[in-house]
């Protein structure tokens, strides 16, 4: 059989593992679509809080920054009105989130270079996309260039709390939180806040559709080489979470010129 290599193990969590996701929400209650759009950041007491520090409204226009399946972005515009455009680099999860979301925009970009003017969003945000980036200082950057003068961006995402990580995750780079600070303040963004994630966990009826979703892809593709590597992955970055050696947090900026 033939060894994946990172592209291969990338393509499998976040282009195989997503479609199947997306095609098991058919199978649900129109309630859980979200949630189980959402993956691992459905939260929506988290949601709710970002969305505060953020100050977003329904005149706002707001960019989901890697914004997979859709489910966070489509909670925001349900919960305040507003309007969101994300952007994500894998196709396969931006055309299931346009399946499922018709009302939210989405396009294959990379976050390294944005297609869109400077100035042009009130607000941002990048919900668990961080530390899967390599070139963060060009994310970063290209997220303060769209923003309004005054608007705010927020980061959530894990951070290490080790020099260094044994056993990684094929997708994740987790840094120390300072590093990410630095950055923004090198690219005009004011650090508003940084605190630790809330630890409650998703509401019940949340949990419950995304198990059930997860318990129909194990159904279907049981077996399958692709579904084995996903949910080790997963089980993966469980494990530093578990032991303490990633933590998550809220970081917000705020945009101090242009």
């Amino acid at each position: 059989m033939r060894l994946m290599n990172t592209r291969d193990r990338l393509e499998t969590e976040f282009g195989v593992y997503s479609e199947w996701l997306a095609q098991a929400v058919a199978d649900l209650a129109p309630s859980e679509t979200i949630p189980v759009a959402c993956r691992g950041t459905g939260r929506p007491e988290l949601f709710r809080r970002i969305a505060g520090e953020l100050r977003i409204t329904a005149r706002s226009l707001v960019l989901d920054v890697g914004s997979g399946l859709g489910g966070p972005g489509a909670w925001l515009m349900s919960e305040t009105g507003c309007r969101v455009v994300g952007v994500d680099v894998m196709e396969t999860e931006v055309r299931a989130s346009t399946r499922l979301f018709p009302q939210l925009e989405a396009v294959v970009a990379s976050a390294e270079e944005l297609p869109w003017r400077d100035g042009c969003f009130s607000a941002a945000w990048a919900l668990g996309v961080i530390e899967m980036v390599q070139e963060k200082d060009r994310v970063v950057a290209e997220i303060a260039r769209v923003l309004k003068r005054n608007g705010r961006a927020a980061f959530y995402g894990f951070f290490s709390t080790k020099h260094r990580i044994e056993h990684l995750p094929s997708a994740n780079l987790f840094d120390p939180l300072k590093d990410l600070l630095r950055l923004l303040e090198r690219n005009g963004l004011r650090v508003v806040s940084a605190d630790k994630a809330e630890s409650a966990q998703a509401p019940a009826p949340w949990h419950r559709a995304v198990e059930k979703a997860r318990a129909q892809i194990k159904r279907e593709h049981a077996g399958d080489s692709r579904l084995i590597l996903a949910e080790t992955q997963i089980g993966a970055f469980n494990w530093l979470r578990l032991r303490g050696e990633i933590c998550d947090w809220v970081v917000i900026g705020e945009k101090m010129s242009g």
